[in-house]
């Protein structure tokens, strides 16, 4: 059987789904297998570190990417990595150059719950239908895939997911409780309401008030400093599946969340891997307080949830997962 190649239609746009799928590919298969395009600099010259940039490609990677096969039509799936504009157009360029028989699957990796919804949000309010009017997906991998919406068709779940090569060194805890981020939901602001004033929040920067741009911690510094944390904290922002859910458990943190409304396949159950409070936060004192006192208790709560994240919720798993489910239900095979 002939490697099966893939041709992955990505942006030159920070996507955090759309780079650790990317980088879960390249890695089961390898770059001369994945040829992403348009060339993306982001991607190749690593100007930003993690999360702006997930994969790690060498200068050999780079060669080897010109070397290799650029006619559309020689590819065994296509992959429409991103619910940007800027991605979109990209397919639309080529989308005649596919081959009928060809799968192409899109990766909606937005914040809004119906499918394309994000293309809306960013101004293109038809281009998802008027790309599938032309040619409709053979698959929708879904990150928002909300429990209680119908969305018509065949979607996968797909939410994002952990990079381990990113994971910082194990150090000692420093904080007791801790979230960093933004006031973008009403729960996040209720929980920085509930936390004013409580354990070292005040110091380790749980406020409100702090935009995006202000905070210190980034890229491999806030992981390192996201595993410091006794308890840290997941919270609904923009959209619900937010980096950081699986960002506290990757990196051995105890995590305190409401429960997702979400699909997730394999997702962390409470008690075992993490622990959740209520939709409106209010037990979120009572539970920081007990897991506070009970060290031996949360640690092996943190353990588990590490080591279930790095099985299941991994750039590799999410590349697996995409495999399996085109083997599946479009039944091309493309095998490591």
């Amino acid at each position: 059987m002939a490697e099966g190649r893939i041709l992955f239609v990505g942006t030159n746009e920070v996507d955090y789904l759309m780079d650790v799928v990317l980088s879960g590919l390249v890695a089961r298969l390898g770059h001369h297998r994945v040829y992403d395009w348009p060339f993306s600099g982001r991607v190749y010259l690593r100007r930003k570190g993690y999360p702006r940039t997930m994969l790690r490609r060498s200068k050999l990677s780079l060669l080897r990417r010109f070397q290799a096969k650029r006619d559309f039509a020689e590819f065994d799936l296509v992959v429409v990595a991103a619910c940007k504009p800027s991605c979109v157009h990209a397919y639309r360029q080529i989308q005649d150059k596919i081959p009928v028989g060809v799968p192409v699957v899109f990766i909606d990796g937005g914040d809004r719950t119906e499918l394309g919804g994000d293309l809306d949000r960013l101004g293109e309010p038809t281009l998802f239908a008027d790309t599938e009017a032309k040619r409709p997906f053979d698959l929708v991998f879904k990150r928002e895939k909300w429990l209680d919406h119908d969305f018509g068709r065949d979607c996968v779940a797909f939410p994002n997911a952990f990079h381990p090569d990113f994971m910082p060194p194990r150090k000692p805890k420093k904080y007791d409780v801790a979230f960093w981020g933004v006031e973008s939901h009403e729960t996040r602001v209720r929980a920085f309401e509930l936390l004013r004033d409580k354990y070292d929040c005040a110091t380790n920067g749980t406020i409100r008030g702090v935009t995006f741009h202000q905070h210190k911690r980034k890229g491999g510094f806030f992981l390192e400093e996201l595993g410091r944390c006794k308890i840290a904290l997941s919270l609904p922002g923009i959209g619900w599946d937010c980096q950081r859910y699986w960002e506290a458990p990757g990196v051995g943190a105890f995590m305190i969340t409401p429960k997702a409304p979400l699909e997730i396949p394999d997702d962390f159950v409470s008690g075992q891997h993490v622990v959740h409070c209520k939709d409106d936060v209010s037990d979120l004192i009572e539970l920081c307080d007990y897991y506070l006192e009970h060290e031996d208790e949360r640690e092996a709560i943190a353990a588990a949830g590490q080591k279930h994240c790095l099985q299941y919720h991994s750039h590799l798993a999410r590349a697996d997962r995409l495999l399996a489910s085109v083997g599946e239900r479009c039944g091309v095979t493309i095998a490591p």
